[in-house]
């Protein structure tokens, strides 16, 4: 989120829901996957707005 230059995204605009383990590994994979899929969507968030004004939940 550092890399975006632009305050946090707002408490309630990203919510992740569901737990590991998604795969039977012993590593945090699930959450890992989840949050590169939430960072994707506030960049897409980003320009939705600098072409609407307007912010979506996801």
């Amino acid at each position: 989120m550092a890399i975006r230059a632009m305050t946090a995204p707002e408490t309630g605009e990203v919510t992740i829901t569901g737990s590991d383990p998604f795969y039977r590994t012993p590593f945090r994979i699930g959450e890992t996957a989840a949050a590169v899929l939430a960072a994707t969507g506030v960049a897409a968030n980003d320009l939705w707005e600098l072409r609407t004004g307007r912010r979506q939940a996801l």
